[in-house]
């Protein structure tokens, strides 16, 4: 493993290393070889930490290594603090929707909750609301809260005390696939081992695709404009897929994530394309807040998006038939040549990778930090456009999928927040 210092603080609450399940028996040297042995070799990359993601590596994560456990938020920032007198936690509650002041400034007061005893009271609140859900949730609290779009709101009941019909809308993920190789030794340690290719990596023929992608953008704006109504305006998701295609093909971020894990006699394979142009939604279905969410991600809904799947599939069959990862794996087991052939097109992966994909659980952008007029829910200070004190801090805010984890982003988010919040910017 390597990293920069310079990349790296050295003193915050939230430990970062790697675990001791981290194999040190070659196979990390071998993975590296064998990327930069490809047609189009992926290099190694020292600390993708430092802006520059694309390459093979070693990333670190969010592990005390002297412990060995995992370190999370509760224990870099709850429990050093737990004991303070100003600081509440209340345990198995349901958040139910905000309360608002009287009058006609949209000012929140305060909290409805259900108690774990079944008991409904309201948490006031002297100065400001922050909702932290994530995002599947939160835009249904603020819808639960009359906020969103009134045609959704009037459906279920719900008086609109905010007219802000792109809440919940943009949802944005990954979709996640898998391939398995037979391992010609026993692994009885488990660890990942990562590479993000690039566009001229992933794609043989990256020129054309980009033409071709560019050429597809108006109406790739339009039917997603379409299919939500026209709440999102086909001019402005052009502009945005403008800036995702630059991202790609001119600045050159990683379109997919190769995550390679040996276990037992398995090299099992996970992969997405990091960069979906798909945009779906996530509403309330009722207003009983404990009623479940009506969450349509829209996956595949544009052929980027399957394409860039199946080019990922093919760029892991590349790496199993590159030395010296060729002479340390045996048959494909998952899907097999004789489920989807050498030779096979996307038409010949599409069944594979729609009956065996799953959420890669990175959904962002429900509540999106956006100008207002172009679909924005909340501004750069993450305050609810109209609302004098309501806050969102999770990765609904987030308007672009970002290319790695979404875990290091959120925590940067949060810290951001905070300093807005306390007056330090």
């Amino acid at each position: 493993v390597t990293y920069d210092p310079s990349y790296h603080g050295f003193t915050g609450p939230l430990k970062v290393g790697w675990s001791s399940t981290q194999l040190n028996d070659g196979l990390a040297q071998k993975a590296n070889a064998t990327y930069q042995n490809l047609d189009v070799p992926v290099p190694f990359n020292a600390d993708p930490n430092g802006g520059n993601m694309i390459g093979y590596s070693l990333y670190p994560k969010t592990v005390d290594s002297d412990l060995n456990i995992r370190e999370d938020a509760a224990r870099a920032y709850y429990y050093p603090y737990q004991n303070r007198t100003n600081l509440h936690v209340w345990l198995n509650t349901h958040a139910n929707k905000l309360t608002w002041k009287d009058g006609d400034d949209v000012t929140a007061d305060g909290v409805e909750v259900t108690l774990s005893n079944g008991t409904t009271t309201v948490v006031k609140a002297s100065r400001e609301v922050i909702l932290a859900a994530g995002s599947l949730k939160s835009p249904v609290l603020l819808e639960l809260s009359g906020v969103g779009n009134p045609d959704i709101l009037s459906k279920y009941g719900i008086d609109t005390k905010l007219n802000i019909p792109t809440v919940g809308e943009n949802l944005q993920d990954q979709m996640n696939n898998g391939l398995q190789f037979d391992a010609k030794k026993s692994y009885n340690m488990s660890a990942d081992y990562v590479a993000y290719p690039s566009a001229a990596q992933l794609f043989s023929n990256h020129t054309a695709v980009g033409k071709d992608l560019l050429r597809k953008l108006p109406a790739y704006a339009a039917q997603v404009a379409s299919a939500n109504g026209n709440i999102t305006k086909a001019r402005d998701l052009q502009r945005f897929f403008k800036i995702q295609w630059d991202l790609i093909f001119k600045a050159g971020i990683p379109v997919a994530e190769i995550l390679l894990e040996p276990s037992g006699t398995t090299y099992d394979t996970e992969y997405w394309g990091s960069v979906p142009f798909s945009r779906g939604s996530v509403h309330l279905s009722s207003a009983d807040p404990t009623a479940a969410a009506i969450i349509d991600p829209k996956y595949f809904m544009l052929d980027f998006d399957l394409h860039a799947q199946v080019e990922a599939a093919r760029f892991i069959r590349e790496v199993f038939n590159t030395e010296p990862f060729a002479d340390m794996a045996g048959a494909e087991t998952s899907p097999g040549l004789s489920a989807v052939a050498a030779t096979a097109g996307d038409k010949g992966w599409s069944d594979f990778i729609k009956n065996n994909y799953r959420s890669n659980f990175h959904p962002i952008s429900t509540i999106a930090m956006l100008p207002k007029e172009v679909g924005g829910v909340v501004d750069t200070s993450l305050k609810v456009y109209g609302t004098s004190n309501v806050r969102v801090v999770d990765a609904s805010v987030v308007p672009f999928q970002v290319c790695g984890h979404l875990q290091s982003t959120i925590y940067a988010v949060a810290e951001r927040a905070a300093d807005i919040i306390k007056g330090n910017i």
